[in-house]
């Protein structure tokens, strides 16, 4: 499916982004497209790789003191990048003798990916589950220079996000053969990631073998709904090949639900010392300022046709994601615990593809 989406996209791509200033068609709800000349109805649609970025997430197995009284936090932090592909299209309509240009959109994107990490085990204190409830389990293993510890883990996130909305731009001419096309719009949508994460441990020493195993499914959900003011540009390079711009800034309402459950078991001369389970729902609600940068060359090789290459780039200051469980006290009799909550973070995903107008 990637390799299709992939090859599709490079046919297309090296040409939709410079037809005449009055050429290019609106930006769908989150990423720029081009502008149409001013002769009615119009369709794209385009063919994109993703690069996302995700929050981090360390729930899991932590690393403890000597005295089993303080949490020195995660073993395994993963920082989370995933590569997918996406699809964006519209249809929009310029109002005959004016530069007045209305526009539907929606776009669709899917990315995977799995990691794999050694865990930074402590080599003078402990190591034990704290699950997403933020409850430690009551023993822990030893580590120390004659009890050597070690771990690993491996995170696998599934992301899927869709978007669809509509936009008003004003087409008109500027700085001679350059066009720009201000615009408002209006977007919702709804994202999702689901992640897995396994991690396992040992202990040698003393001639025996503990093995303990941790394992955590999570999913979080956000709905979005907001605005956005943009502006693309074009300008023409030769009579067949131009440069296109665009950028937007906007605001999304946003609402996210966490939901997730967890367990880890041990084995060994001392068994049971993982033993555990929770499970945990919460949501949160915030305002996030959502941004896109976008620039490409087109051509066009028929009056009724326009064919582009693209690249952009999306930034966004609230991207859920979850906060380690944490305790206060001995992790026997915890003085205090808190649970994996939704966080928030600012991240940059990049993408780049190609696509095609036409005019009818």
């Amino acid at each position: 499916m990637k390799g299709v989406i992939a090859a599709t996209a490079a046919v297309i791509v090296i040409t939709t982004a410079a037809a005449s200033a009055a050429d290019l068609p609106a930006a769908p709800v989150y990423k720029a497209a081009p502008t149409v000349s001013p002769s009615g109805w119009y369709v794209y649609e385009d063919g994109m790789y993703e690069s996302v970025a995700l929050p981090s997430n360390s729930v899991g197995l932590h690393n403890g003191d000597p005295s089993f009284v303080l949490d020195e936090g995660p073993t395994n932090n993963f920082r989370t990048r995933l590569n997918g592909e996406g699809v964006r299209g519209g249809f929009g309509y310029v109002v005959p003798g004016t530069g007045w240009r209305m526009e539907a959109n929606g776009s669709y994107v899917r990315a995977d990916g799995t990691q794999d990490q050694t865990g930074a085990v402590t080599s003078k204190g402990f190591v034990d589950p704290v699950f997403l409830n933020g409850v430690p389990t009551t023993s822990a293993y030893t580590c120390d220079a004659v009890l050597k510890c070690s771990s690993a883990g491996q995170l696998s996130t599934s992301y899927v996000s869709w978007q669809a909305g509509g936009k008003i731009a004003y087409d008109m001419q500027w700085a001679g053969p350059v066009s720009v096309s201000p615009f408002v719009a209006l977007f919702g949508g709804s994202n999702r990631s689901s992640q897995t994460l396994s991690q396992t441990f040992l202990q040698t020493g003393l001639g025996f073998v503990d093995n303990g195993t941790y394992g955590a499914s999570t999913a979080l959900t956000w709905n979005d709904f907001g605005g956005r003011i943009g502006l693309d540009a074009v300008a023409p390079v030769t009579n067949w090949l131009s440069w296109s711009f665009a950028g937007s800034v906007g605001l999304a309402d946003r609402m996210a639900l966490l939901t997730g459950s967890d367990s880890a078991f041990s084995t060994g001369v001392a068994p049971g010392i993982f033993n555990g389970a929770s499970a945990i729902s919460t949501s949160a609600t915030t305002t996030a300022i959502v941004a896109n940068l976008e620039s490409g060359f087109a051509i066009k090789p028929l009056p009724s046709v326009t064919l582009r290459a693209f690249g952009g780039v999306n930034f966004d200051n609230r991207v859920p994601g979850i906060s380690a469980p944490s305790y206060t006290g001995p992790n026997s009799a915890p003085t205090g615990t808190t649970s994996a909550a939704i966080s928030f973070s600012s991240e940059t995903s990049y993408y780049a593809g190609a696509g095609a107008i036409w005019k009818f």
